[in-house]
């Protein structure tokens, strides 16, 4: 009875099949298995090791700028009219993005005063002449092809579409008939701004400094700057005078402080 059921339970241990599996393995072959070392782990990070160094980026930046701007007199008329804008200062502010590595865009204002440097017969008028001065301001877009020298040295061209406008003042002459009063006028104009310029960081991501210098013809001037007019004197006597001279160009130095965004 007893060989029965010994001989019942090894042919059930026989038939497992994690028992036949085992029977095909060699005994060596078993303790091998048992007795080999794990993969080696790879060896840990050091300093060495050189990683790829991200370069920081830039968006956009706003900043302001003072302005030199020289503007060139022109007579209207066949004879001179003897008036002259002289160069001035001013201000300016601008926003500027970063489109792409190599090109950014800008819009800037800008606002300047001029003085009138006028002869005593300056428009056909009798006297000596009292002229004022002459404020101009403007908005301009600019496209700037960018090229980087450094993380910190770039140089751009600019080439752009603006709008202007010249306002000048009450003027007055005096003659031997008493005072002519010369209400203000004033007169529209678009430019295309054309120049050159740089950028350096002061601050690395922070703040940098602003450098150009451009040339901005006018076209489609418009306005009773530009158109003669007749004044009422003291002694109640009409007298012409002539249009004011017009700008075909400015001349625009730039020198100023950006925040890097």
């Amino acid at each position: 009875m007893r060989s029965s059921a010994a001989l019942a339970i090894g042919l059930l241990v026989a038939s497992w099949p994690g028992a036949a599996a085992r029977a095909d393995v060699p005994p060596d072959a078993q303790g091998e298995a048992l007795t080999t070392d794990p993969p080696a782990r790879p060896p840990p990070l050091t300093a060495d090791i050189p990683l790829e160094r991200i370069r920081p980026s830039r968006h956009a930046d706003i900043g302001a700028t003072f302005v030199f701007t020289s503007p060139i007199s022109n007579s209207l008329e066949a004879e001179p009219t003897r008036l002259r804008y002289e160069p001035g200062p001013g201000v300016s502010a601008f926003a500027r993005i970063v489109l792409l590595e190599y090109l950014h865009v800008a819009a800037v204002f800008s606002w300047g005063v001029h003085t009138i440097d006028a002869d005593d017969d300056a428009l056909g008028v009798r006297g000596p002449f009292d002229s004022g001065a002459m404020t101009a301001y403007r908005l301009e877009a600019h496209a700037m092809p960018t090229l980087p020298l450094s993380e910190r040295v770039r140089l751009f061209a600019i080439v752009g579409l603006g709008w202007g406008r010249l306002e000048v003042g009450p003027m007055r002459a005096h003659d031997d008939d008493g005072e002519l009063l010369i209400r203000g006028r004033g007169a529209s104009y678009f430019d295309v701004p054309v120049g050159l310029g740089a950028s350096l960081e002061l601050i690395p991501r922070w703040m940098g400094l602003d450098f150009a210098i451009w040339c901005a013809p006018t076209f489609a001037k418009e306005g009773t700057a530009h158109t003669p007019l007749v004044a009422v004197g003291s002694s109640g006597q009409a007298q012409p005078v002539g249009p004011l001279p017009e700008v075909p160009i400015w001349f625009v130095q730039s020198l100023g402080l950006s925040l890097l965004l």
